[in-house]
Parts: C-alpha cells; sequence; structure tokens
C-alpha cells in the first residue's frame, strides 16, 4: 500500500491503511480545498490526509567524468547512458543521433525518477545547440 496515494477522507480507509498511516510518523499532507498542504492530521474521518511524497529524483550526470566534447547527456528505456557532442532526440526506446555527431551508450546508468523521454541535460555551461 502506497501511503502517498491515498486521495479518500480518513473515515473511509480500511482499519489497516488507517493503521498504517498513524504509524507512519510523518510529514503528511492534508487535503485543504483543491490541493495538498503539508499539514499534522487532527485524523478527522472527513479529512484527506496522506504521506507526503518524496521530490522526484532528477538524474545527475557525472559531468566532471566526462570528456569536454560531451555536450549532451541522456538515459534511454533501458537504463543506458546516452552521451553526444550534440543535442539528441528521444526515438522509440533510446535517443538517437543526427548525421554529424556521435552517440554514444557507454554504460548502464541509473536515472532518476522522471521518465527517460525527459533525462536529456545539456552540460552546464555549455549554450550551443538549442
Amino acid at each position: 500500500m502506497d501511503l502517498t496515494k491515498i486521495r479518500e477522507p480518513f473515515g473511509l480507509l480500511d482499519d489497516e491503511t488507517q493503521a498504517a498511516l498513524q504509524a507512519h510518523g510523518g510529514p503528511y499532507e492534508v487535503f485543504s480545498g483543491d490541493d495538498w498542504y503539508e499539514g499534522h492530521p487532527s485524523w478527522s474521518k472527513g479529512y484527506a490526509y496522506r504521506a507526503k511524497p518524496q521530490p522526484a529524483r532528477k538524474t545527475v550526470y557525472p559531468w566532471d567524468a566526462l570528456d569536454d566534447r560531451i555536450k549532451w547527456a541522456a538515459v534511454d528505456q533501458d537504463g543506458w547512458l546516452c552521451l553526444s557532442s550534440e543535442k539528441m532526440k528521444p526515438g522509440s526506446y533510446t535517443f538517437q543521433e543526427n548525421s554529424g555527431y556521435k552517440l554514444y551508450n557507454v554504460i548502464k546508468f541509473q536515472r532518476g525518477d522522471e521518465p527517460w523521454q525527459e533525462t536529456l541535460q545539456r552540460r552546464p555551461g555549455y549554450e550551443g545547440d538549442e
């Protein structure tokens, strides 16, 4: 059971989910109006509470360890690190080459929580290939 996905009022949750949520210890979010807000639950049956979701973990590339010619990095669907001297485009399952530059799928790499199509990053400080 994912305590960060709760949407129902506390009073409508089964006893096991109520107990797990109370035992979680926080931080918690309370649904109020039209959004979730961090707060301390009063465990009122009419309010929805959930464990506060952790922020998404963004992929971090080892730029200092990469050759300066590498200007773009991404991780494909299978976890392969894709490196290029020019901007890449996501394809069906990996980032695709355009003519005129090289794409290196070199090592398996642990990406963050974002979808693989959103892992493309430009080297910090590099201003080309918009």
